[in-house]
């Protein structure tokens, strides 16, 4: 039996409703792959931003810091500091276990006091009941 002109369209009809179908699943794919892909790179890029604006601050940060370090006035505190020295009308004290005794090896002018040697539980305990 030979098909008729009614069966040849039916089958063609029929085959375009399955490429149709079939090329509209892969096209839906492939928009929902590039849309993930899309919000991937979108989290990456707001991440990257973040970061820099981060290293900005960080950046300016450093350079008010190396101002600083490049100041006469930090010049001057950090020579004191370490060299022991002071300005007239400033009066250097030394805290510290030990420091007194060193700083009186380095410099005749200051008077060196011997602190107690105490434990730590000792000390807490005279400063919270008073000497015993």
């Amino acid at each position: 039996m030979k098909p008729t002109l009614k069966d040849k369209i039916f089958d063609y009809t029929r085959l375009a409703f399955w490429v149709g179908l079939i090329a509209t699943v892969y096209v839906m794919a492939a928009l929902v792959n590039l849309s993930a892909k899309n919000t991937a790179v979108r989290e990456k890029a707001d991440k990257v931003e973040e970061e820099i604006v981060v290293l900005e601050n960080d950046v300016e940060a450093l350079k008010a810091q190396i101002a600083y370090y490049q100041s006469d006035a930090y010049k001057e505190r950090f020579a004191r500091e370490k060299l022991g020295l002071q300005t007239s009308g400033e009066q250097v004290v030394v805290v510290g276990r030990g420091d007194a005794e060193r700083g009186a090896d380095k410099n005749d002018d200051v008077q060196a006091s011997t602190l107690p040697q105490k434990s730590h539980l000792e000390e807490w305990g005279d400063f919270l009941f008073g000497e015993q």
